[in-house]
């Protein structure tokens, strides 16, 4: 999408994107092999073969580590706040739903 969105990044997380960027100064972080912006479907696809490779045999997509990061904020894993400024959730009545929850 177009919104905009400023979190801030754990160290490691912080050298990642670094070593993504490498010198650019701009544009998308995560490039296609085409060396444009990584579509939803390029996602899906590296996610996919991440979990393969790690032999996770159910079907997983991005949506699905959005959804295992705000579980983890329900378990107590994460902070609930901070998860939903994470996968950028910011409607009150959801927001108050999962803090209930926890």
């Amino acid at each position: 999408g177009s919104k905009v969105v400023t979190i801030p990044l754990a160290p490691r997380t912080a050298r990642a994107v670094d070593l993504a960027v490498s010198e650019r100064c701009e544009g998308p972080i995560f490039l296609g092999v085409d060396g444009k912006r990584l579509d939803r479907h390029g996602a899906s696809r590296i996610v996919r073969r991440v979990a393969r490779r790690a032999g996770i045999t159910k079907s997983v997509s991005p949506h699905t580590l959005r959804h295992a990061f705000i579980t983890a904020a329900q378990l107590g894993t994460v902070a609930a706040d901070a998860s939903f400024d994470r996968v950028n959730n910011s409607g009150s009545a959801r927001k108050a739903a999962l803090l209930a929850s926890a």
